[in-house]
């Protein structure tokens, strides 16, 4: 749940806008870093620690409480194995190719082939920066000749 919440921001606010203008950053990267922005990730943390300690149980539920399958993962005997600590993404041949397939399904009015990843570092200067210039120049117009 707490993912999803995290999601839904991301996506509304960091993703959303840059794929208007026909660019893909990486989406697993660009997660990852939105949810370690300190205040983000305090936030994901507090609600987690709620759905911990208040979530009331329901027969209608599918899952136990998340407190009840934390304890039973601790409890589970395993054996030792050597731990890979990199992201689930890094199975995949061709991530970026992956998300703009993955863009492509979810929006299926969208043109193939019309949308080109982009790295989060060009984000600011190849998208951002110049929606504001174009955004500025169309309505610049308007306040023509007004001073303060």
């Amino acid at each position: 749940m707490a993912g999803r919440l995290a999601w839904r921001a991301y996506w509304k606010t960091e993703v959303a806008p840059i794929l208007g203008d026909g660019a893909v950053p990486s989406i697993a990267e660009g997660f990852a870093r939105f949810t370690a922005v300190p205040h983000i990730h305090r936030q994901i943390q507090a609600y987690l620690l709620t759905q911990i300690r208040d979530a009331k149980t329901n027969p209608y539920n599918s899952h136990p409480p998340l407190r009840d399958r934390i304890a039973a993962v601790e409890q589970a005997e395993s054996p030792i194995a050597t731990q890979d600590t990199r992201p689930a993404l890094y199975l995949a041949d061709q991530p970026e190719l992956m998300e703009l397939r993955f863009f492509e399904h979810v929006h299926p009015d969208m043109k193939p082939g019309t949308l080109t990843s982009i790295s989060w570092h060009d984000v600011a200067a190849k998208v951002t920066v110049p929606g504001w210039k174009k955004f500025a120049e169309e309505y610049s117009s308007g306040s023509a000749g007004h001073t303060r």
